[in-house]
């Protein structure tokens, strides 16, 4: 789905339609922080780049953000929401594995939402790349954030009769290892040495 740039943005515009809670949940995560001191700002899985038009207001004047992805097609939309948060951006549709080549204490602050499932193995990167005192935000699927596609895979399952109710299904592993409970959704404080 994610490759289909056209597919995914109508998927992600039915989601605000119809969401019970109207609340833009990246808007939420950085309520209480502040971040007028950053300057140097990575978003990981930057797809559209909905996290960085959050950021907007909120950064030093002179902040740049940098965006990773590993589907090319997002850059236009990506450097659009930069200019819309008022940053100039940079688009990499290299992947993660970029952050390998950055620096030590690169950036003030990364921010990654719904796609850190991707590449928890990165975590120790992102804390090397961050700066003594930068923040990593990231914002995860609460566990029963996807309740009705588990239902819906259930009962496609149950059709064609591929699984039983007491089949644990992978979506629901990778929900619950990056649920609000067990990974302490919306920001993580990594501190250098």
């Amino acid at each position: 789905m994610f490759r289909d740039v056209q597919k995914h943005l109508a998927i992600a515009q039915l989601i605000r339609r119809f969401s019970t809670n109207k609340d833009d949940i990246r808007k939420t995560a950085l309520k209480q922080v502040d971040l007028s001191n950053c300057h140097n700002v990575l978003e990981l899985g930057c797809a559209f780049g909905a996290f960085t038009e959050a950021l907007k207001d909120r950064l030093h004047p002179d902040a740049t953000i940098t965006g990773i992805d590993i589907i090319p097609e997002y850059k236009p939309f990506f450097l659009e929401a930069c200019r819309r948060a008022g940053y100039p951006g940079i688009f990499s549709s290299s992947g993660i594995d970029k952050i390998k080549k950055y620096p030590a204490g690169s950036f003030d602050l990364v921010i990654c939402s719904y796609a850190l499932y991707f590449f928890p193995d990165m975590l120790p990167e992102i804390a090397r790349i961050l700066k003594k005192d930068g923040l990593f935000i990231t914002i995860t699927h609460s566990r029963n954030d996807m309740h009705e596609i588990v239902s819906i895979v259930r009962m496609i399952l149950r059709q064609h009769n591929s699984s039983n109710d007491n089949q644990h299904l992978p979506i629901e592993t990778i929900f619950e290892q990056f649920s609000a409970r067990t990974a302490g959704n919306f920001f993580i404080r990594f501190s250098a040495g």
